[in-house]
């Protein structure tokens, strides 16, 4: 028996869940990617209810998963599971690592009825190699994000699936062009996280950019780099906007709400804690707002926060390593400016 928190109200669980790496809130609903269990648990956040209102187990009609790894909603309420699938043919598979295995996208209706699942080039085709990471648009466009590396370049196979599961979009990040030069030097782009604005033609770029040549001559080993987030342009195929360029800082891109606002995050010397800066990417303008919010863990700065599509921040933070709790922050302006 294990006790967690939601919204301040103290809720028994009957077994143990580990600590999720998936969480959804929709409609007063918390649905979680429950790896430990091998299941999706969904709980009422409302105080009256005290148990979980529905599981959706690993196995059942005419569908079957190993282990549940992400958890989404669209706006129906239409619940999607990424999930590896065991690979029995395969010597030793078991034994593998996550990023090994192949998986499978589920789709179940709001009852938690199985609906179809996705692989690789829609409904009934071969799995995909484990995504980095899937999500969905204003129009409930599913996006999967699949890691390729081209020696050590690494690399996005983007796919787009309609709300039917046809594959109706695809781009590879290989054809962005990956050297950048400024007056006599050169750098070369290695991309680490990308994400998807609500509209189709333009992706949020997150990269580090290492000097190789300077003045015509080739650096073996880069002491120099910056960090950038760019707009990307697919049918421009060209970087039309930066929203964060320094060799000091990092910054980095937590989540994209369903109003395009990107939230970028990182540490600040002076607040001494974690800055979020919510950049409206809807317009020309691009209003920006600011919060902070303290560190959560000491080895690792940018850690323990996610935002959903509607800009609301939570952290899960565990207590005694006995039980989690999950916490929704408020955001207040701050008087002093930090």
């Amino acid at each position: 028996e294990i006790k967690a928190n939601f919204s301040n109200q103290n809720l028994i669980l009957n077994d143990y869940i580990d600590v999720p790496r998936s969480i959804q809130i929709y409609r007063n609903k918390i649905y979680i990617a429950d790896k430990y269990n091998k299941r999706i648990s969904i709980f009422s956040m409302n105080p009256n209810e005290r148990s979980n209102i529905m599981i959706i187990s690993n196995k059942g009609e005419n569908y079957e998963f190993d282990t549940p790894i992400a958890v989404l909603l669209n706006k129906y309420g239409e619940i999607y599971v990424l999930a590896t699938i065991s690979n029995k043919s395969s010597i030793g598979y078991s034994n593998q690592n996550e990023e090994d295995y192949l998986a499978y996208i589920f789709k179940f209706s709001p009852s938690g009825k199985y609906i179809y699942s996705i692989g690789e080039y829609g409904i009934k085709s071969s799995p995909f190699p484990v995504p980095e990471k899937i999500d969905i648009d204003l129009f409930n466009n599913l996006y999967v994000y699949l890691v390729r590396y081209d020696n050590d370049l690494k690399n996005y196979d983007i796919k787009r699936f309609s709300i039917s599961g046809e594959l109706t979009f695809e781009f590879d990040t290989k054809y962005i062009t990956r050297t950048n030069n400024i007056g006599n030097e050169t750098y070369i782009n290695m991309i680490s996280s990308i994400f998807n604005l609500k509209n189709n033609e333009r992706l949020i770029i997150t990269s580090q950019s290492y000097l190789i040549n300077k003045d015509g001559k080739e650096i073996s080993t880069p002491s120099s780099f910056y960090n950038s987030i760019d707009i990307y342009s697919i049918l421009r195929n060209s970087i039309t906007k930066n929203i964060f360029k320094s060799k000091k800082y990092f910054e980095d891109v937590l989540a994209v709400t369903y109003d395009d606002v990107a939230v970028l995050y990182s540490y600040d010397e002076k607040a001494k804690g974690i800055r979020f800066r919510f950049l409206d990417l809807s317009s020309s303008s691009e209003k920006e707002t600011v919060y902070y919010a303290p560190q959560l863990s000491t080895l690792y700065l940018h850690s323990g926060y996610w935002v959903d599509k509607n800009g609301e921040i939570y952290s899960i933070v565990v207590k005694d390593q006995k039980y989690f709790v999950l916490l929704k922050w408020r955001k207040v302006k701050s008087r002093s400016g930090v």
